[in-house]
């Protein structure tokens, strides 16, 4: 797919709701229900796709801020950087221009100017101008690669009752698992601390 939303608000939503889209995916009891009432519960249930859009400057770093792990990009807070985190881990996100902007006045209708208030001056000494929007390539991975050694497919294999299928089903909750904890990190340490 291939496609622009303009406005920063737009673009924060597009990306949470991809987000939400691949966990709803993955929640293996969601797949079981679809198989049985033919309903769709998420997009990727009709397979694995590419998204190619143009971000503006603030929502390009933020989605690159975590696997960079560059100290330029230390200025995002925990919770940007835990949701870059876990959107890289479940997404390839691909840098199509290497941090080259295109101009708003390129696109067709243009893009009305949207200024951003939040990190600015951090943007602008990284090169990064308001006026621009930078391209990148979503697609979900096809293994998703979680913390000991567990990987997890994206697509789904034929349900059928054995103990593959069992082991299948506890990995993909372990992806719901890991988003849970690593989004919850990002929103209130101090809360998560006292969990333990």
């Amino acid at each position: 797919m291939f496609g622009c939303v303009p406005f920063p608000t737009q673009q924060r939503a597009l990306l949470s709701s991809l987000l939400e889209q691949l966990l709803i995916y993955y929640d293996i009891s969601k797949a079981t229900n679809m198989k049985q009432s033919n309903s769709i519960n998420s997009y990727f249930e009709f397979g694995s796709f590419s998204l190619i859009t143009f971000l503006h400057a603030s929502h390009f770093t933020r989605l690159i801020s975590a696997p960079l792990d560059s100290p330029e990009l230390s200025f995002y807070g925990r919770s940007h950087r835990t949701f870059s985190y876990l959107f890289n881990t479940l997404f390839n996100v691909e840098q199509l221009s290497d941090g080259i902007g295109y101009d708003l006045s390129l696109f067709d209708p243009e893009i009305p100017l949207t200024p951003i208030k939040a990190y600015l001056k951090h943007l602008e000494k990284l090169g990064f101008e308001e006026s621009k929007l930078y391209p990148v390539k979503i697609e979900p991975r096809p293994f998703v690669k979680l913390p000991g050694d567990i990987e997890v497919p994206f697509k789904l294999q034929k349900f059928q009752r054995d103990e593959n299928n069992e082991d299948e089903i506890q990995r993909r909750k372990q992806v719901i698992n890991f988003a849970y904890w690593i989004l919850m990190a990002g929103k209130n340490p101090k809360q998560l601390k006292q969990t333990w």
